[in-house]
């Protein structure tokens, strides 16, 4: 059987801090939030996102061309100033001699506000640490871990 880190979550890690990013600026701004799975057409229905919507129309690019630039911005410049920052970062702590013996335990799937860990009103990046066995028959390259509902 195979095993897993810490390392191979770090993207699943990545979208719960955008998430609760684009909660509290949509809370701050007293705007509703655009979620990614919002269609042009749900988006046309909010006068803030017109400027999103314009841009969205007159894009030509293919999925795979938006796929290379993002790739490409990623590697430029948002992984550095964004993605592979905070405290988690600094200390290594996708290392698997990480010490997680004062780590708080928290059962999934289960949103963190309801885990009663702290977390009630927190809005930030959240780093985990589990293991896991793959299926003996996993032939892919990539494994999805549900964190929530």
């Amino acid at each position: 059987m195979q095993r897993t880190s810490i390392s191979k979550i770090l993207p699943v890690l990545f979208g719960f801090f955008i998430m609760g990013f684009c909660d509290l600026v949509g809370i701050s701004t007293s705007y509703a939030a655009a979620e990614p799975w919002m269609s042009k057409e749900s988006l046309s229905d909010f006068p803030q996102f017109n400027e999103v919507v314009t841009e969205l129309n007159a894009n030509t690019q293919s999925k795979n061309e938006i796929e290379q630039s993002f790739a490409q911005y990623r590697k430029s410049s948002w992984d550095s100033l964004y993605y592979f920052t905070g405290t988690g970062v600094r200390e290594k702590w996708y290392l698997p001699e990480t010490d997680f013996s004062d780590w708080k335990r928290i059962k999934f799937p289960n949103y963190w506000e309801d885990a009663h860990v702290g977390l009630d009103d927190f809005d930030g990046a959240v780093w985990f640490m589990t293991s896991f066995d793959l299926p003996d028959n996993f032939s892919g390259d990539a494994y999805h871990i549900f964190l929530n509902y």
